[in-house]
């Protein structure tokens, strides 16, 4: 193939760009490929620069550049901004009938700040007729647009580029020419901050100068290497005298690229607070050398650097806080060296050349299957008639399926490279006994049909592999309907009226492939392939799995419960079996399923939950014990692991009408739980919590003075006084400590902590905490685990799949376990309230309703009735996917802290403030090389 690259600059002057476009086109000509590079110069004609083809044209002079570009007649034309180059090159594409690509590289926002202040007329020129009539019209008529980061690709997208043009390539790396050195950081005595970039305003060189004037005291040993020219050069050297760091801030002035990877050696870490960044290659070049990165919140710079994975990320125009984390970093030599190690892993897997090139070179052959179609009158197609393509995704990755982009906050380059994905194989970790999941997201073409699709794994070392599809509630891809043995294929467009009519318009659909590795397996590597196959067609990846030398504990080290009030009967049939279904499919997730025996009226949810009682007062446990040993004992899991906790069915009604005589009452309520205690016992269920939990409120129709549930009053405490009382004498009476736990949920605990304290100890042990703010603080987990608490977790709801029309990104579940997590709880408690809108749908049965007209409350359950597919019991929602990966997270964090208690405060600091999929993939890394010793950090 011949390739013609066109850019503004090129060598003798050093930009971004200028390296990027070297890069890539030596790359090329290692591949076979014959290239050029067009661009302006001062003395015009061809010239030959280290066995490169550049053809120069002079400054303005277009119809000579173009006359240059069409001599080399090339194949494709890849055009580096939007400029006139640019222009030129498209021009000659369309003059010698040829593809071409273009890469924005920033430049359309580059200006912003310079016209703003410019005359009128140049903001007109500018603002209207080049940025919305000839930059959209150039984009539009590329072949393929290359986006570098969110901000681009939503340009393009605006300007009228069909997504199926559109494709994330991030910029790239020589990680064999930037890599990290023997020692680095200056020593002891020395902490040297590097700035590589162009001198001027925009690249934040003016914030650099002042942050180092705030460090001037408090890190007195910071040496500042300022590497670059520019226009803002001698503003900065003024600056520099006035903050007093005239003596410690080094300006280098321009540096050849052959002495770039020794400097990148000297530093400690590498800054680059740009005011408006489309993807730094100097982040990439530190990242490569092992270094620490604190770059601004802007462009692609949040796709480089992942905040406490690999480096900080701070606001824009904000010199304080370059300060502090340049501080931050200077005195956590540990945790930098982390980042450092991480950035360097992530450089290699993401950002290498070789991976980055071929990924262009598939843009490339976009453009001329493009470029094909329009020829024959098939230009609606906008790419290729592929039928589909598959992109692997993180789990905890979001895609909004109407664009096939990276829905906001997401990484966006997610079908280029992710944790899972280095642009060749799926690459999955996990420890023995974990299950993962990862995503294959399948983009058909326009227009075309794809039936019978079907998800395969072929792995061996006894891993086993579900499959799943997703189906779509107000475009949020949300329930996780099986294929394979339990499950249908499935068809795109959907064969159901009601799911084709939904996702109309679609660009992308989610599948998910769940592994989960035997605690048997071996640690080391096993290699296969994941293969989808639909009717006429498939694509085939390979599929690595490492097995990390770790052994996820049996039960997390973090309570997950899913906590119902008999709801779920409103979509699910009610009886053992879809008891029993929920509570194992809770189990695959790793999650806890808490059937709260009575509603609030006192009413029982289910029979087989409150044994009956015979005359005398004893109760009859066959019922009971027929249905629920299984859960005791584990024979109901596959794992053989019995269930965490359960409620037992004690009501203020259960075993005597509430108003009967009081000793007489008494007890009736002390011998049943005298006579549950013994009958735990005597099965041996000493593996499970179990927990008294009274749920019965007046203001619902139950017959007490008193709210048992989140209790208020000094009143409703008495109530719990009466029933822990009758729970502690129960106890006094058993040989031995009692197995049978008291539970309160509470809300607004200040007002009674008096009364709080007078159950506290061997009477109250467990307790639930509206994690509402204004209830739950340090303050409260102080106050009670200064009770005693055994048992502390939060309760309320975690997001719904969507609200105020913006979907909830996946990431976030694991993230707000983790900051419950770092609040010293033992767990949370999740509502499952179906509260899903009655509607009249004739088309549709009822359990299907929901589907469509999820309420508010209802999109935060969790599980979804199967029958509508086919399928008996309930169907897992996507979120629990993201939950598992959550309580994973946490279990990695726990193994890691228990070998390096040193480090474990730092590490829940760290990872309660972690945002993104892939800042936590990067960080559970981290955790696996600190649990396995791996890490000396």
């Amino acid at each position: 193939m011949k390739i013609l690259h066109a850019c503004k600059h090129f060598y003798p002057r050093v930009t971004g760009v200028t390296a990027h476009v070297e890069h890539l086109a030596r790359e090329q000509v290692r591949a076979g490929h014959a290239v050029a590079v067009a661009t302006w110069g001062e003395a015009a004609g061809e010239e030959t620069r280290q066995g490169l083809s550049v053809l120069r044209a002079r400054p303005g002079d277009r119809e000579g550049l173009r006359r240059l570009m069409a001599d080399f007649e090339p194949d494709v034309l890849h055009a580096h901004s939007v400029w006139d180059v640019s222009h030129a090159a498209a021009r000659t594409a369309r003059r010698l009938g040829r593809p071409y690509v273009v890469t924005a590289h920033g430049t359309w926002h580059l200006l912003a700040g310079t016209l703003a202040a410019g005359p009128w007329w140049e903001r007109l020129r500018w603002g209207l007729w080049q940025r919305r009539v000839l930059w959209p019209r150039l984009l539009r008529g590329a072949g393929t647009v290359i986006a570098l980061n969110a901000g681009e690709e939503a340009d393009a997208l605006a300007a009228g580029v069909p997504a199926g043009r559109l494709v994330r390539i991030p910029n790239a790396v020589d990680t064999d020419v930037f890599f990290p050195g023997e020692a680095g950081g200056g020593g002891e005595d020395t902490f040297p901050v590097l700035f590589v970039g162009a001198m001027e305003a925009n690249k934040g060189i003016l914030e650099v100068v002042a942050a180092a004037g705030l460090l001037r005291k408090s890190l007195p040993r910071a040496r500042w290497l300022l590497c670059g020219d520019g226009p803002d050069l001698p503003r900065a050297r003024r600056a520099a005298v006035a903050a007093g760091v005239g003596e410690v801030a080094h300006f280098l002035g321009r540096v050849d690229r052959s002495d770039m990877p020794a400097l990148y050696r000297r530093a400690g870490l590498v800054v680059a607070p740009s005011r408006a960044e489309a993807f730094s290659t100097a982040l990439l070049e530190a990242m490569a050398t092992g270094l620490p990165c604190v770059g601004s919140r802007v462009g692609g710079t949040p796709e480089i650097i992942d905040h406490g994975g690999t480096g900080l990320l701070i606001p824009p125009n904000d010199a304080r806080a370059l300060a502090d984390a340049v501080r931050w970093l200077a005195e956590h030599p540990r945790e930098a060296g982390a980042m450092g190690r991480a950035g360097r892993e992530k450089a290699g897997r993401r950002f290498a050349w070789p991976l980055v090139a071929g990924r262009i070179e598939q843009a490339y052959r976009l453009a001329l299957a493009v470029f094909l179609a329009c020829l024959l009158g098939l230009a609606w197609l906008g790419r290729p008639a592929e039928a589909a393509r598959v992109f692997p995704a993180d789990i905890l990755a979001m895609v909004d399926p109407r664009t096939g982009q990276a829905v906001a906050g997401e990484d966006g380059q997610w079908r280029e490279a992710s944790a899972v994905w280095d642009g060749r194989t799926v690459r999955v970790a996990a420890a023995r006994g974990e299950a993962t999941a990862f995503q294959l997201v399948l983009v058909p073409d326009p227009g075309e049909r794809l039936e019978d699709i079907r998800i395969i794994v072929d792995l061996p070392g006894g891993v086993s592999s579900r499959a799943y599809r997703a189906w779509h509630i107000w475009d949020v891809p949300e329930v996780a309907v099986p294929l394979g043995p339990d499950g249908a294929p499935f068809a795109i467009p959907a064969a159901s009226p009601a799911e084709r009519a939904t996702t109309s318009g679609y660009a992308a659909f989610a599948t998910v492939v769940e592994l989960a590795v035997p605690r048997t397996a071996a640690a080391g590597a096993a290699t296969g392939e994941v293969r989808v196959a639909w009717n006429g067609g498939g694509v085939a990846l390979p599929l690595a799995l490492t097995v990390l030398p770790l052994d996820l504990p049996r039960r997390p080290s973090f309570s997950l419960e899913m906590n119902s009030y008999g709801d779920y009967q409103k979509r699910l049939p009610a009886g053992p079996e879809t008891f029993l279904r929920i509570h194992r499919l809770f189990r695959r997730f790793r999650a806890t399923f808490t059937l709260v025996p009575y509603r609030h009226d006192g009413s029982p949810v289910e029979d087989f939950l409150v044994p009956p009682l015979a005359s005398d007062g004893s109760p009859d446990f066959a019922a009971f014990d027929a249905v629920l040993s299984g859960l005791f004992d584990g024979t109901a899991f596959d794992d053989g692991e019995p269930v965490d906790h359960f409620v037992l069915p004690f009501a203020t009604g259960w075993p005597a009408a509430w108003g009967t005589d009081r000793a007489a009452y008494a007890r009736r309520n002390i011998g049943l739980r005298l006579a549950l205690a013994r009958h735990i016992r005597e099965r041996g269920w000493c593996s499970t919590r179990f927990q008294e939990f009274h749920n019965e409120n007046p203001e619902h129709g139950a017959r007490v003075p008193w709210r048992l549930d989140e209790p208020v009053t000094a009143l409703d405490m008495a109530g719990h006084d009466l029933f822990a009382g009758f729970n502690r004498t129960a106890g006094r009476v058993l040989a031995g400590p009692s197995p049978i736990s008291y539970r309160i949920d509470i809300s607004a605990w200040q007002p009674l902590r008096a009364r709080l304290r007078r159950l506290a100890g061997r009477q109250v042990t467990d307790w639930s905490v509206s994690a509402e703010p204004a209830y739950l603080d340090r303050e409260a987990v102080a106050f009670f685990r200064g009770l005693g608490a055994q048992w502390l977790v939060a309760y309320g709801e975690l997001p719904g799949f969507a609200a105020g029309g913006q979907s909830t990104p996946w990431w976030r579940f694991p993230l707000l376990l983790a900051r419950f997590e770092a609040r010293g709880l033992d767990g949370y408690a999740q509502w499952q309230v179906d509260r899903w809108q009655e509607r009249d749908m004739p088309d549709l049965p009822r359990e299907a309703v929901p589907f469509f007209y999820s309420s508010a409350s209802g999109a935060r359950d969790f599980i979804w009735p199967g029958t509508f597919f086919g399928l008996p019991g309930p169907l897992p929602s996507l979120r629990l996917f993201a939950l598992r990966e959550g309580l994973n997270l946490l279990d990695y964090l726990s193994l890691a802290c228990a070998r390096r208690p040193d480090l474990a405060a730092g590490l829940r600091a760290r990872l309660a403030g972690l945002a993104g999929a892939d800042a936590l993939r990067a960080f559970k890394t981290q955790l696996a090389s600190l649990a396995t010793g791996r890490s000396g950090s």
